[in-house]
């Protein structure tokens, strides 16, 4: 599915402007994972995948990851430190912990995933009877 969403439909189909090409194609695939995961599988069965609802989650999930992990640090070199400077090497860490950083990213993914996907049908987790 996530071969369908390409970084050029990110900038002229969703609109979108925050990612640059690299960051995008590197959370592409945690976006697309989590997407999945909320709507049971069903954004990859061939009716759903082209859905724009669904390739609009899959950007709006990508942002978010990339938002939060620029925000907290999560998954780089500096994780936690909320300020440096060079001269008197002053360090100043953040006091969130990295279960509390993950978790945040999680909801903020799930958050924007909901948000692009509601009232289409794809998260609803119970069902369906066929008469």
């Amino acid at each position: 599915m996530s071969e369908q969403v390409t970084y050029d439909y990110y900038k002229n189909g969703y609109s979108g402007y925050e990612l640059e090409e690299q960051e995008f194609n590197k959370y592409l695939g945690e976006a697309t994972r989590c997407v999945s995961r909320l709507t049971s599988g069903r954004s990859e069965k061939e009716e759903y995948s082209s859905f724009p609802k669904v390739k609009n989650a899959i950007c709006a999930a990508a942002e978010a990851a990339c938002k939060c992990d620029k925000t907290y640090g999560v998954n780089s070199y500096s994780y936690g430190v909320k300020s440096e400077s060079k001269d008197g090497h002053s360090v100043t860490f953040d006091n969130t912990t990295y279960e509390q950083a993950e978790r945040i990213k999680s909801k903020s993914i799930e958050r924007a995933v909901r948000a692009e996907l509601f009232g289409t049908g794809l998260l609803y987790r119970g069902v369906y009877r066929r008469k």
